[in-house]
This record gives structure tokens, sequence and C-alpha cells, in this order.
């Protein structure tokens, strides 16, 4: 926890977790910084809240007339209207995809597992049925910051998502399909050749309708616009649904 900042410090994302903790106690804390971190977890903590993690997306608090003193407080535990909260590092219980780690040439064990005919260390997780990845405690945390600009970032554990919230590259048919993502429309006929009509430009981006939970749109009978998402690619075409 050395080189996560202070929940102290301005301009800065602090996550908290929500702990099971009877005491809640965290010694070296001085009234002051108590006060002033109960203060912003009751102003700000409901903002974003999902009922196990909050961050808080820290202000100057000098503005406020409040003082907060960084000492002994990286880790530290706060009781908050009858809910013990943890500080934690700001991206604990982030959700990844880790694809590009279990490359050959990424993670420096895969090919060294590889070569002595060993499994993939970072795919046997997924492959056993596990959706966790724990950072070894014996590598530096500047492994995990030098890195991780590589991993899709998904969100946060506990949230809900809709599926075009997903990275593009994530947002494949079968994805789609286990994630109930499909609108089974039943048996329709697609006829194209609407006035107007121009050719498809598959590297143009998805269009975005108030309706973002089907993967495939009907619409009335009258000329629209149906999406067709074919693997990594999107397909916008105006047809005519009958």
């Amino acid at each position: 926890m050395s080189i996560v900042a202070s929940p102290c410090t301005p301009y800065v994302r602090h996550r908290w977790v929500t702990i099971a903790d009877d005491n809640c106690i965290s010694t070296g804390i001085d009234t002051n910084t108590n006060e002033t971190l109960t203060w912003l977890m009751t102003e700000y903590g409901g903002w974003d809240n999902n009922g196990l993690l909050v961050d808080i997306h820290l202000e100057w608090i000098g503005n406020h007339g409040r003082t907060c003193n960084s000492a002994n407080t990286v880790g530290m535990k706060l009781l908050v209207n009858g809910v013990c909260y943890q500080h934690v590092h700001p991206d604990e219980y982030g959700v990844y995809d880790f694809t590009y780690w279990t490359l050959p040439d990424t993670h420096p064990g895969n090919a060294v597992a590889l070569a002595n005919g060993h499994r993939n260390p970072i795919k046997k997780w997924a492959e056993d049925g596990l959706t966790e990845l724990f950072f070894p405690s014996w590598h530096t945390m500047d492994r995990w910051n030098n890195n991780k600009e590589s991993f899709d970032y998904i969100g946060r554990f506990g949230n809900s998502y809709q599926y075009f919230d997903l990275p593009t590259k994530l947002r494949t048919k079968a994805l789609a399909e286990v994630l109930g993502a499909v609108a089974n429309n039943g048996d329709t006929t697609v006829v194209c050749g609407s006035s107007g009509e121009i050719a498809n430009d598959p590297y143009l981006s998805y269009l975005d309708f108030s309706d973002r939970e089907y993967f495939i749109m009907k619409f009335s009978i009258d000329i629209s616009w149906l999406l067709f998402n074919l693997t990594n690619q999107t397909i916008a075409q105006p047809c005519c649904i009958f």
C-alpha cells in the first residue's frame, strides 16, 4: 500500500471498500482528519456507491475550512453511519479483460511456461472457471502500474453495465448471446434497396439509440435502421422490416 495516495490527497480518486469489522478503528489518526474524512464520505459517498465500493473524487477541502493530515491514513478504516469502510488501492475490485496478458510475448512467464510444457499462468484461472487473478505478493506494484494500460477496463465489481458500455472489442456476437443481449424478434424479412441507400461502410461507428439493451433492434414497419454487429465490425444499413 506504500504507493497508494493518502485519502487526504486532493485531485485524486480514492477508493473505499465496505468491510465487516465491529471495531472499525485505526490508530494514529488525529480527530480533525477523522472528522474531515467522515464529512467527505457523508457528503460525497453516495455519488459513486454500489454497496461494496465507494469512490471519492477529492477536491481541495481547504475551501470548506477543513484539514486532513495524511499521516497513517493509507489503508485506514472509517466508521460512517454504522458502516465500516477501509481505504484501498484505487484499482482494487476493478474488472479488466486480461486477454492481452495471455499472449506468448506479453506476460514474462508465458513463454517460459510454454517452453517447459506448463499451462499458461494467466489463462489457467479462466480455464478452471475462475474470475479472479490475484496479484502476487512478491511482485512490486510498479509491475501493475506499468502494464495496466494494456488491459481493457470494463468497470467496477458490483456495478451494472449495459452491453454497449463494454469496450468495442468485447462486443462480439458470442458474448452478446451469453449475456442474453440478443433480441429474438421471430421470423422477419429484410428487404433492402431503399431510396437514397448508400454502400455499407464497416468503419463507421454504431448508431446509438435510446434503448441500448438490444443487440439487434427492431423498430416499426416503417423505414428503420437495422443494426448488425458482426464480430468486431458494425454495419449500419437502412432497410425495411416487415
